[in-house]
């Protein structure tokens, strides 16, 4: 009998022990047997009788052979609990059930399978309790939400979850579920994960959860993730990733008792004072979520420290004596009673004065801990004040932004404040219904008077001050806006009276220096109050976001609200990532690039050493002569000699500026910058979202635009508009000629722009109308503070002295002669000047003619690669291109690894994927194939580092083809063909029985009359020697004669002239278009109340008069690719990738998965088609980011376009198809 229960305690222990092992995972019966000290044939009998008697689903592994584990989601069973530890379980159930109003089953269920356990007479009593539990109000929805976040915690699996916030809309998440926690205080339970949305960890209230779904895939919680570190510091359950703030309270002597019988929080400190009082501090990461539990207390507890928190306790405390009749509002001061903004749901306002102090302590906060000492520099020199006093006034100044809405026309916007205000002596003049009241121009037209009266600031200097204030809203207001603002909107003495008051106030708070001078000269001055406008501008954003800056209640004591609204400035700077400056350390060239310098870098780090402001320097030379690592190592050392505040890579393209991205990352991580990451910035980078935009304080003004300023602001938040404040970020050319162009808050790029180094590569590729719009952008640079360095292989002469001229604001500076390749470099004060470069070893490039039927083509390439070799095949159109690669698919002697499809319209998660395979089988280090073709278009004619034996090319512009020709024999390397060991180019260009080339639709890509002289320059020709022939080359096609060109045939004569005209009525166009929609240069005397035509940017729906374009030419569209699978919605046409419900509104999930699928369309009819007939999804009509994006569904890879004789075709090899429809 004994043995018998020997060996029935042995197999019970066993059965614990397996199926707690099972559950950590897979092991054989001998591995089992070897852990447990037994052998193989007894571990495998209790497998046995745990699976067929017990009823555990203990499987075989379906990848590990001969070992078993245990199905995930079986119930768990046989975990011995001592009676102490059930009770402690019952108790913590017990705990959980009181929490909520609702019925939780699983609560119920748990809790009658401890009491019985438990035994009786206790157990009924407690049956009976968890009864109680099912006898609640009933919630299948959080029953099932919380089975969900269950299941995905254990299993790791991500989950879908639809959340709320207390008194906001649902939002939709994607979470990394790392811990359930309980509220320590008894509000509920918390999932703590990570979150795709905000890109960190975040914290999300169970009981605010209104649905889960298991997503796909698999996750790893870190290993240092560890809730016990997590909330060390935490009163809760909210952590944070600032340092904890010491919290110190003093409780009296009557509840001092009660405080020392509990342990509040796991590192505070009490100490007992004579009088029997006592002082507990404790390091909290959220203190305001002790709030309540401090209120609880009453008057026997004060807040010493943080000082914010003690404010935030007083101001409640006046909201409690109002609430009970203890204080009135009589004790309010007049000033106070303005509002600012207002809750309508709520009732709320939040004073005038409070939202004033707000934004000048973010300006403040900017100014101490966002601006580099060198821009610090700038506005102090210019004001001729110190440092100190300099971000004091200039803080003063932004507070007043909003002094307008002291003004019956603004304040009578939320009625509850009218009778109250007229109460107090401020009248309420009759107004009409439809008369604008803009409160910004109402700063204008009030503040100068009184900054001149108040401060003593000189009138002109004080109306200059007050016009840039009045453009805080994203445009500076016009003359003829100021004449025609009424008086009844401004209002009489009264509202002077409290508007001088209001000054006043800011005034003793931040204590302004004397100013005499905005700038040495207009410029100058200009160029401050565009920067300030801008400051203003993102100082007034943070100043609003709501969660930063909660409403206050009048009265308020000024000065201690300054304390509060400093502390919260530098809070919501950190939330923005804003805060710190990043430093540029000095770094030798060969610690920051892995090879040593060649000439022409060594040339650059000279110059580096020389330049001692800010320059424009143009580096011309041919492609691979390492031009983007001199650039990077000028920036490098003026970022650290000039202080500037970071560095901006500018690309001709979106995939172009892909790969600088990686590039730039790699520079920044050598110099030292392991902390910062170059954010991207082009129309498909700002999808892809680090964290959610935060929410705005409004104001509702009936006269503002059709889509709210806070929709159009919060875009700022936003990576792709973001990064041009950010100190670091690489993006397309685009988004730096948009900061000339009238746009809403252009002086706000300026703002981002001003006092960096920005390096804009290619710039041979830009056209007449941008180039005028970029001479432009280069004159605004050089006032404000920017050093800027061009790239680019080749540039005609006229365009590089226009870029220097346009840069030094002199239009007859002297130009210094330039021999190819060059530096050529200008300051301010020195002028232009030229650097020579030794030149590299030349070589030759065989050129040679075909023409552009596919078939020569394929026979062409068939005959090049008999003894293999890699081939690039570039075709100036994407439906060329698709034409080309199905005949060679067609004629059959590559094999389908050999042959790949490059082009831009498709998906880009699809274009990415052969973007990679081109780079790693083409690249410097790639596993280049035995034999291969490359049919693409221009998109690998610039920054990808590609190496190809052999190349075809349509005829493009000289320039240009110069560009591809880089792409030939681009590495050393062994092993090339012996018939390819010689570079060449074959150039295919059609003519007619006359000879004059027939351009096709090349004609729409490039300028005809670029193209004949393109032809003419070399047609005769039989090879290129570089760089011997570039700047000759270049000269003849784009020089103003026709000196250095053969004399074109008899039959060109007339066909060349009508393209000659064409262009020069295009150019005149261009410079048209380019004048009327750029913004003054920095020296205009009307800059300020001209007016700017608020020009939109990315709305294709809307007339080109009123689009902010960066570059002249047909609309295009953003197409999201959808296919239609099994009636569902997907990214992917075998329905894998994410579901898409169309009239909801996507996480930020889902916006980086549509993104991945979009597609950029210039087919006019398509274009036209969508932009007269179809409306963006319900769901994405509000959207910041989606609102001007349509969707195209397909299925089995095609879909109709209703009313148009084209069909669409997507498919993962040709991307994009645009058939047109034969008629029936």
């Amino acid at each position: 009998m004994a043995s018998q229960k020997r060996e029935d305690h042995h197999r019970i222990y066993y059965i614990y022990e397996m199926e707690r092992l099972y559950r950590q995972g897979a092991y054989s019966d001998a591995e089992l047997g070897e852990r447990l000290g037994t052998d193989r044939t007894n571990i495998y009998r209790i497998r046995k009788l745990m699976t067929e008697e017990l009823g555990l689903a203990i499987v075989a592994h379906p990848e590990e052979r001969g070992k078993y584990y245990l199905l995930p989601g079986q119930e768990i069973a046989h975990i011995p609990f001592s009676r102490e530890e059930a009770v402690a379980l019952y108790l913590a159930g017990r705990r959980l059930q009181q929490q909520t109003r609702t019925g939780q089953r699983h609560v119920a269920n748990a809790l009658e399978k401890l009491s019985t356990a438990l035994g009786r007479p206790l157990a009924e009593k407690l049956v009976r309790a968890a009864a109680v539990v099912l006898a609640q109000e009933q919630d299948p929805q959080q029953e099932a939400v919380f089975a969900t976040l269950v299941r995905c915690w254990l299993e790791q699996i991500p989950v879908r979850i639809t959340h709320r916030t207390l008194h906001g809309q649902p939002r939709r998440y994607l979470v990394h579920p790392y811990q359930i926690e309980p509220s320590v205080w008894g509000d509920g339970n918390y999932l703590i994960g990570y979150s795709d949305y905000h890109g960190k960890l975040a914290t999300f209230k169970i009981a605010r959860i209104e649905r889960a779904v298991p997503a796909t895939g698999t996750y790893t919680i870190p290993e240092d993730f560890d809730i016990h570190t997590l909330l060390n510091h935490a009163w809760g359950i909210w952590h944070a990733d600032d340092d904890p703030v010491t919290v110190r309270l003093r409780f009296s002597r009557y509840v001092t008792p009660r405080v020392r019988e509990t342990i509040w929080h796991p590192q505070e400190l009490l100490h007992v004072l004579d009088d029997g009082s006592s002082e507990w501090s404790a390091p909290v990461a959220q203190p305001r979520e002790m709030v309540p539990w401090i209120r609880g207390w009453g008057a026997d507890c004060e807040v010493m420290e943080p000082t914010w928190l003690r404010q935030e306790l007083a101001a409640e405390a006046r909201r409690l004596a109002v609430r009970y009749g203890v204080a009135t509002q009589a004790q309010v001061p007049r000033y106070q009673r303005l509002w600012a903004k207002a809750n309508s749901r709520t009732g709320e306002t939040h004073p005038l004065i409070c939202h004033l102090i707000d934004v000048a302590q973010a300006a403040l906060a900017l100014w101490e801990e966002s601006f580099t000492e060198g821009l610090r520099q700038r506005f102090a020199q210019a004001l001729n004040l110190d440092v100190d006093a300099a971000g004091r006034t200039l803080a003063f100044w932004a507070g007043l932004h909003d002094l307008g809405k002291a003004s019956p026309g603004f304040q009578r916007k939320y009625k509850p404040a009218v009778t109250e205000l007229e109460t107090t002596g401020l009248p309420f003049p009759p107004a009409f219904a439809d008369e604008p009241c803009y409160h910004a121009t109402i700063t204008t037209c009030t503040l100068g008077r009184l900054l001149a009266q108040v401060t003593g600031l000189d009138q002109a200097l004080a109306t200059s001050v007050a016009w840039a204030l009045g453009g805080h809203h994203g445009a500076w207001p016009t003359a003829l806006q100021v004449r025609n603002t009424k008086q009844n909107q401004i209002g009489d003495q009264a509202w002077d009276e409290v508007r001088r008051t209001l000054v006043e106030a800011l005034q003793q708070l931040l204590q302004p220096a004397p100013v005499t001078r905005l700038g040495a000269d207009q410029e100058e001055a200009h160029a401050v109050l565009t920067l300030f406008s801008g400051w203003v501008s993102v100082a007034d954003w943070i100043g609003s976001m709501e969660d930063a800056f909660p409403f206050a209640m009048a009265p308020v004591n000024v000065d201690e609200y300054g304390e509060l609204a400093a502390y919260r400035a530098r809070r919501a700077l950190r939330r923005l990532r804003w805060d710190g400056v990043a430093t540029y350390p000095l770094r030798p060239f060969t610690e920051l690039f892995p090879f040593q310098p060649n000439d022409l870098q060594k040339v650059a780090m000279e110059l580096a050493d020389q330049i001692q402001e800010p320059a424009l320097v143009i580096i011309e030379a041919s492609t691979g002569q390492g031009k983007t690592e001199a650039a990077f190592y000028l920036a490098a050392r003026w970022g650290h000699r000039l202080r500037q505040r970071g560095l901006y890579v500018a690309m001709p393209t979106m995939a172009t500026s892909n790969q600088m991205h990686r590039r730039t990352r790699a520079f920044l991580q050598a110099l030292g910058l392991n902390e910062v990451d170059p954010l991207l910035i082009h129309s498909q980078a700002r999808w892809l979202q680090d964290a959610p935009p935060p929410s705005l304080q409004t104001e509702e003004e009936p006269d503002a635009e059709a889509e709210r300023p806070a929709v159009l602001d919060m875009q700022w938040f936003l990576p792709r508009k973001r990064s041009l404040l950010a100190p670091f970020g690489v993006g397309t050319v685009d988004q730096g000629l948009l900061s000339v162009l009238q746009t809403r808050h252009f002086f706000v790029r300026l703002f981002g722009l001003g006092q960096k180094t920005l390096i804009f590569d290619e710039v041979h590729a830009y056209d007449t109308y941008m180039n005028h719009l970029f001479r432009r952008l280069l004159g605004w640079l050089r006032a404000m503070g920017t050093s800027v360095i061009l790239l680019s292989a080749t540039l005609p002469a006229r365009t590089r002295e226009e870029f220097v001229r346009a840069y030094l604001g002199d239009d007859s500076a002297e130009m210094p002669d330039v021999a190819y390749p060059a530096i050529t470099w200008a300051t301010r004060t020195q002028g232009a000047r030229s650097c020579k470069i030794p030149k590299p070893p030349g070589r030759l490039v065989q050129l040679r003619w075909i023409d552009r039927s596919p078939q020569t083509m394929v026979d062409t390439l068939q005959a090049l690669l008999q003894g293999g070799g890699c081939a690039a095949v570039i075709c100036n159109t994407v439906g060329r291109a698709q034409a080309l690669f199905q005949a060679l698919q067609a004629a059959g002697f590559l094999d389908e690894q050999e042959l790949l499809l490059f082009h831009a319209r498709t998906p880009l998660a699809w274009r990415d994927e052969t973007e990679r395979a081109v780079v790693g089988r083409f690249g410097k280090d790639g596993q280049r194939p035995q034999r291969a073709v490359v049919v693409a278009t221009q998109v690998i004619e610039q920054s990808l580092d590609l190496d190809f034996d052999v190349m075809i090319s349509d005829l493009a512009p000289v320039d240009l083809l110069l560009q591809r020709m880089g792409r030939l024999h681009r590495h050393e390397r062994d092993g090339r063909p012996e018939s390819l060991a010689q570079p060449t180019l074959h150039v295919a260009v059609d003519v007619d029985q006359a000879g004059v080339p027939a351009w096709e639709n090349d004609g729409y890509v490039y300028e005809p009359y670029v193209l004949f002289r393109s032809y003419l320059a070399l047609q005769e020709r039989r090879h290129i020697a570089t760089p011997q022939d570039t700047a000759g080359l270049i000269e003849a096609v784009y020089g103003d004669g026709p000196e250095d060109l053969p004399a074109p045939p008899p039959a060109w004569v007339e066909p060349l002239e009508r393209a000659r005209m064409k262009m020069e009525e295009r150019e005149r166009k261009a410079h048209f278009e380019a004048t009327r929609r750029l913004v003054p240069p920095p020296d205009h005397p009307d800059l300020l109340w001209r007016g700017s035509d608020d020009l939109q940017e990315e709305n294709p729906a809307i007339h080109d008069a009123f689009q902010a374009l960066t570059r002249l030419g047909p609309p295009t569209l953003s197409l999201v690719c959808l296919h239609r699978v099994n009636g569902g919605l997907y990214t992917e046409p075998d329905g894998s990738g994410p579901q898409v419900e169309l009239d909801e509104e996507p996480d930020s999930t889902l916006v980086r998965a549509l993104a991945m699928h979009t597609v950029q369309v210039s087919h006019q009819g398509l274009v036209r088609h969508f932009l007269d007939t179809g409306r963006p999804p319900t769901g994405w009509q509000n959207h910041p980011l989606l609102r001007n994006h349509h969707v195209v569904i397909f299925e089995a890879g095609e879909a109709q376009v209703e009313g148009l004789p084209y069909r669409l075709r997507l498919d993962r090899t040709l991307g994009l198809e645009i058939l047109r429809q034969e008629p029936a």
